[in-house]
């Protein structure tokens, strides 16, 4: 059985969400963040979908960190 000397630290838990549903954003760029030539470029659809999966790898990265933090604070 799992016990921790500081469960309260879980609370903490859903704070990046809250933050990011309070906090405006940043605003958003039009242009790319690389170029590249143009015989290297992606197809549009693809490179779209291949971003969207990038984000979400991402995020879930960071949050299963966010998690991990957390457990480790809670000891």
């Amino acid at each position: 059985m799992l016990t921790l000397a500081w469960p309260w630290w879980l609370l903490l838990a859903p704070l990046p969400w809250l933050l990011r549903r309070v906090l405006p954003g940043l605003p958003q760029r039009s242009e790319a963040a690389l170029r590249a030539p143009v015989g290297l470029s992606l197809p549009a659809s693809q490179n779209m979908r291949s971003a969207t999966r990038g984000a979400w790898r991402a995020l879930l990265l960071l949050w299963l960190a966010w998690l991990l933090l957390l457990l480790a604070a809670a000891r």
